[in-house]
């Protein structure tokens, strides 16, 4: 025998004479601790139980013993700190497992479910619990944390979560998770992650072997699926020659890989690498933290900040990384900012777009980026350009020729150490030494003020609540707005006791009244949900400002309002001949049902339309210039407007070549199908035919679905479906001409779902179905014997804020009066006063943490608006713990705190509805000091009308791009 293998059989010897003079359980009264017998050893001394070091102290581990790379394989309460000399591991004498530090709350090891009498380290690594019976109540193979030994399951609904890191045995934020369906999926953990596709990065695609499956490592490194039978349906890893001197383990690592790991007994050296996935080191979502990008180096991943940005932690470059320059905002006017793009090629960006441009080049891409003061990266491929806000939560690079082919556009600060020139530094620097000695007298004098200014505060101080209290509305608004500020009583009077009304509607109720001087009648709206203290404020001040500040010939007046104590009522001028809509719509108007080139800019007068002898229908200018109409595909005899509505081009032999029926805009006819994978989109107003923000699709699968339009089709983004998407291929959406809309399976000709009724119109009545400007889906009728407008008679939803998208970015929708207004976050303005649906801009400069005056951000809160969920961050916590959160966090501008959850959100705040249940509270980090802050109010407010809506003969809605009803104000 050599002198190696000698000295191998007598170290072995030696470890086992060793572990025969320890314990090899603990009983009742025991006790275990760092500075005495600090470990339980397994009777072939290749593992412990006990106090492992952490950090500055220990943690409670069960790890290799009998290997010099000492490796822990599972941890107890693996969250908490580092356990100092004091702690002790104890077995009471009532039978449990507890852990007792000195000046700390004693606290449970193992939750068996009755005592125990016995504690043992099996040889397999178990750390098993029995009964006074040596039947085991509790084991710790049951509550794995980031390994698998052999013979253990990873049962139904169990997963491993990484460690922090190689020394941090706290949770990562890696898991892989036996699913109830069988599958085997890595994921990214953290709180509120799901288990859905979108945050899966691996999966062994093992969902067909269903309930009850379990993962098994055996003694010989091989790595299978169970089913329910103990039957192996799939082996994860390849079969191994069995081999007594090793041992292996499955753990997945810090860095999101599932590695299969042996290691020779027999031997000094480190663990070998059998098996991992996936193999791609950045794979893993999230390895590389917020606005890091993973690299591939020496087939490592490598975590890097792109320019701009620095490293959180050089130590944790996982954390991510932040900007070192100061990013200005929408609202900001500084002349030094400068901007630049960087470029990467063949990278991969998570798609968490705020905006999708199509049919662009990457050059018109990196230019809208660039000039586009909410984009600060996108994502360029296949002409589609993704604008994006940071943070950006997974972010990698690609290698060449694997079937990308992209660019990612990321926007820096051009001078990153400085962007203010140096000769306004030096500048700034000398009236730094002014500003130090004009401040030194100010302080002086202004001690000396001081006293004397404390004597008349105090005499003054209950007169400058009174004041202050009374005029902090009435300032606020006068401010903006000439309004007459009215009291209860004179209202009062004015209504007659509030006797005559007018009309009701969710915030209150409409009286007719009269002025004191007998000139004026007025329509006095009390509001009825504000009149809780607190509750409902800023909607009343907000409704006051934003009317009051528009200026229209087509808009109700605002005259004045009340607040006199817990009464907030509004004064409207009256119209006595009936609304707005009534006025505009008395006489009949045409009804565009098709657009042709609808983006097109308005053609001049002197246009023709020509079927050319070529066949082509085209347009000609009265230069003579000619411009294609129609893409037909073949040349055209002739043309023709049939009684359908319908517009066809016939080629020679008098067959349809081309019709109008076929490309439908925003509206189908009675004989016109909706065909699988064809759409409508809506009108961008009343007025304007072009392309608008709403999109109606018969999908592939059977299902009528509505969405947003110019964003990528995501189940998350429909707003209405016909809910028929088990019904297959060869669906199509059908109105006949009896007003009856059904979908209408083609390959068995069976009508699958009916949304309306077949009506005995006897053609004396015609029917149109458009999806309009404001994103419903409406049935409409019209009398042919009659010079009535438009009646709507079915609609895909009555809730008016319903569709996604209708206000624009940082604004949300909600219904005053059943009619949708678009409101502004606080600290954000409207973008253009006079179309409020583009969205808001900030009202205040960012320049990073502080604000331009230097001054802390504040926190503003909205309760019941529900935003598109699209956080970077979710943790568990408190309110107050999530406002102080996103408060220290550069990063965060919003967070919504729902559930004892709080969700940083990545911005822009899109698709924000009312939702009074379910929806949260959002938390917006403002300028302190910023208009928002100051005034309590909110931007003017844009109600939205669609095109002749009527309900019987009542009129809902009108062709106006914004106004307020006018006998309905309420």
């Amino acid at each position: 025998m050599s002198i190696i293998a000698s000295t191998i059989l007598f170290l072995s010897a030696l470890s086992v004479a060793t572990a025969q003079q320890k314990n090899f359980n603990l009983t009742q009264g025991s006790s275990l601790s760092p500075g005495g017998n600090s470990s339980l050893l397994s009777q072939s001394g290749l593992f412990s139980f006990g106090f492992f070091p952490f950090g500055d102290g220990y943690s409670i581990s069960i790890w290799f013993e009998g290997i010099p790379q000492k490796t822990v394989v599972w941890t107890a309460n693996r969250n908490d700190p580092p356990l100092s000399r004091n702690a002790n591991i104890v077995f009471t004498s009532d039978g449990r497992l507890v852990l007792q530090e000195l000046g700390n709350q004693e606290k449970s090891i193992a939750n068996a479910t009755q005592p125990a009498a016995v504690a043992s380290l099996l040889d397999s690594g178990n750390f098993v619990l029995y009964d006074s019976n040596s039947t085991i109540i509790w084991q710790s193979s049951d509550y794995p944390t980031d390994t698998l030994l052999p013979n253990q399951l990873l049962r139904v609904r169990s997963q491993l979560v990484s460690s922090s890191s190689e020394t941090n045995h706290s949770t990562g934020i890696f898991r892989i998770k036996m699913q109830n369906d069988g599958n085997i999926v890595l994921y990214q953990y953290g709180v509120g992650i799901p288990d859905t596709p979108d945050y899966a990065y691996w999966s062994a695609v093992t969902n067909f072997v269903g309930n009850n499956a379990t993962l098994t490592l055996d003694k010989n490194g091989r790595l299978y699926m169970l089913n329910r039978t103990g039957v192996v349906v799939k082996n994860i890893t390849n079969e191994v020659i069995p081999s007594d001197g090793k041992m292996y383990r499955a753990t997945i690592d810090s860095d999101g890989i599932f590695r299969l790991y042996s290691h020779d007994l027999g031997e000094n050296g480190n663990w070998s690498i059998v098996w991992l996935v996936p193999g791609d080191p950045c794979l893993p979502r999230g390895i590389c933290g917020i606005n890091g990008y993973c690299d591939i180096q020496n087939q490592q991943a490598s975590c890097n900040c792109p320019p701009g940005f620095v490293f959180i932690n050089q130590e944790q470059m996982n954390l991510g990384c932040s900007r070192n320059f100061t990013a200005e905002t929408c609202s900001s006017k500084n002349e030094h900012t400068k901007y630049a793009i960087q470029e990467f090629q063949n990278a991969i960006l998570e798609d968490s777009a705020y905006a999708v441009l199509f049919s662009v080049t990457k050059e018109e891409c990196n230019q809208a980026c660039l000039k586009d003061c909410n984009c600060e990266a996108a994502f360029y491929q296949n002409r589609e350009c993704r604008k994006q806000k940071l943070p950006l939560t997974v972010w990698r690079s690609t290698v060449q020729g694997d079937g990308y082919s992209n660019a990612t556009f990321i926007k820096f600060g051009s001078s990153i150490d400085g962007m203010v020139p140096k000769d306004l530094e030096s500048k700034k620097a000398l009236r730094m030494d002014i500003l130090i000695i004009g401040v030194a007298c100010l302080a002086l004098a202004s001690i000396l003020l001081a006293v004397f200014a404390i004597l008349i505060f105090k005499y003054r101080i209950w007169t400058y609540k009174r004041l202050s209290r009374e005029a902090t509305t009435e300032g606020i608004l006068m401010e903006d707005v000439s309004l007459r500020a009215f009291t209860y009583s004179e209202l009062e009077v004015a209504t007659n006791g509030f006797v005559e009304q007018l009309g009701r509607g969710s915030f209150g109720t409409v009286f007719k009244g009269t002025l004191s001087n007998g000139q004026r009648t007025i329509a006095v709206k009390r509001l009825e949900k504000v009149v809780a203290e607190g509750e409902g404020e800023e909607e009343f001040r907000n409704e006051m400002r934003s009317i009051g500040r528009t200026h229209h010939k087509n808009l109700v007046r605002l005259l004045g309002y009340c607040h006199d104590g817990s009464n907030r009522l509004l004064v409207y001028e009256y119209m006595s001949n009936g609304t707005l809509a009534d006025y505009l719509f008395k006489s009949q108007q045409k009804t565009v049902i098709w657009t042709a080139n609808r983006d097109d800019p308005p053609l001049p007068k002197d246009v023709k339309l020509l079927l050319t002898i070529n066949g082509s229908l085209v347009l000609q200018s009265e230069d003579g210039q000619q411009t294609s109409l129609i893409d037909a595909p073949l040349p055209a005899s002739s043309a023709s407007m049939l009684n359908t509505g319908n517009f066809v081009l016939y080629g020679p032999d008098s067959t349809i070549i081309w019709e109008s029926f076929g490309v439908p805009t925003d509206t189908i006819l009675p004989g016109q199908p909706l065909l699988p994978l064809n759409e409508l989109v809506s009108n961008i107003s009343g007025t304007s035919h072009s392309r608008g923000n709403f999109q109606l699709i018969m999908q592939n699968d059977g299902n009528l679905v509505q969405y947003p339009a110019n964003f990528p089709i995501a189940a998350a983004l429909a707003y209405w479906n016909s809910e028929t998407f088990t019904a297959g291929e060869n669906v199509t959406l059908n109105l006949d001409g009896n007003g009856q809309l059904y979908l209408l399976k083609n390959t068995t000709g069976f009508i699958i779902k009916k949304f309306t009724a077949q009506r005995n119109s006897s053609g004396i009545a015609f029917y149109r179905l458009t999806i309009d400007f404001d994103g419903i889906l409406r049935l409409y009728s019209h009398s042919l014997n009659q010079s009535d407008d438009w009646v709507t008679e079915w609609s895909s939803t009555t809730n008016r804020c319903d569709p996604i998208g209708l206000c624009g970015l940082y604004s949300y929708c909600t219904l005053m009066d059943e009619e949708p207004i678009c409101v502004c976050s606080p600290g954000f303005d409207f973008i253009d006063q006079k179309m409020n649906n583009l969205g808001c801009k900030r009202n205040f400069f960012t320049n990073g943490c502080t604000n331009k005056n230097g001054g802390s951000f504040d926190l503003k809160e909205l309760v019941g608006i529900a935003w598109e969920d699209n956080p970077y961050s979710t943790f568990p916590s408190t309110k107050a713990d999530c406002r102080d959160d996103c408060l220290r966090d550069c990063d965060c501008e919003a967070a919504v705190f729902k559930n004892q959850q709080c969700s940083k959100q990545k911005l822009p705040l899109r698709f924000g509805r009312r939702k009074e249940t379910g929806s949260g509270t959002t938390i917006i980090k403002v300028g302190f000091g910023s208009s928002e802050t100051r005034k309590l109010g909110f931007p003017p407010i844009l109600v939205f009308h669609a095109k002749e809506i009527r309900d019987g003969g009542r009129v809902l809605e009108s062709a106006t791009t914004a106004y307020a009803p006018l006998s309905r104000v309420g």
